[in-house]
C-alpha cells in the first residue's frame, strides 16, 4: 500500500482491487477528486515535472509527446500532450503560464478526477472539467471528445494561471 497525500491532510491508500480514503483516521469510500497514484502516467512526480518542463523549453519536443495522463479518469484515460499553439501544454503555457509544473500537475489531475463536467464549446465536441477551489475561483480543463486529449486549461478569477492556488485546495 502506498499512501499519497494530496490536500488538507487527506490521503489515499492504494490497495489491491481499488483505493480507500483515510480522513482524520476514519476510513471510507474515496471522495470525488482523489487520484489513485497507480493510475497517473508517468508515476514518478520528478519525471512528470521534467517532461512538462522539457516540452515547454525545447521546441524540438514533438507536439504528440505525452507529458501527463490519468488512466482511470471518469469515462477513460485523459491525456496532456506537449502540443502546439492550438492544444496541449504549449497552448496552455502561452496563455496561462505554467511556472510551477508540480502545482500545475496537481491542479490538472484533481480537476479531472473531480468529474464535474459540462459540454464544451468546440464544434468538434469537447468536455469542460471544473474544480471550484476557492470562492470565485475555479480550475477548468477542456478535452477533445474524440481522443480525450487536453485542449487547454486555466483558472478563473484575477489570475488565469493560479496553479498554486488550485494545488493548495
Amino acid at each position: 500500500m502506498v499512501p499519497v497525500k494530496l490536500h488538507r491532510g487527506l490521503a489515499l491508500v492504494t490497495v489491491t482491487g481499488g483505493l480507500v480514503a483515510a480522513l482524520a483516521g476514519n476510513a471510507g469510500a474515496a471522495p470525488r477528486g482523489y487520484v489513485d497514484s497507480a493510475e497517473i502516467f508517468p508515476k514518478d512526480p520528478a519525471v512528470r515535472e521534467q517532461l512538462i518542463d522539457d516540452c515547454l523549453r525545447n521546441p524540438g519536443v514533438p507536439a504528440e509527446n505525452e507529458v501527463l495522463a490519468l488512466n482511470n479518469a471518469p469515462g477513460g484515460r485523459v491525456n496532456l500532450l506537449c502540443g502546439n499553439e492550438a492544444f496541449g501544454a504549449r497552448h496552455i503555457h502561452a496563455g496561462h503560464p505554467i511556472n510551477n509544473s508540480d502545482a500545475f500537475t496537481d491542479c490538472w489531475l484533481t480537476t479531472i478526477a473531480t468529474n464535474n463536467t459540462r459540454p464544451g464549446n468546440d464544434p468538434n465536441g469537447s468536455t469542460e472539467w471544473h474544480l471550484a477551489y476557492a470562492p470565485g475561483k475555479e480550475a477548468v480543463v477542456v478535452t477533445a471528445d474524440a481522443d480525450r486529449d487536453t485542449i487547454t486549461a486555466y483558472t478563473t478569477g484575477p489570475n488565469s494561471a493560479d496553479w498554486e492556488g488550485c494545488a493548495a485546495l
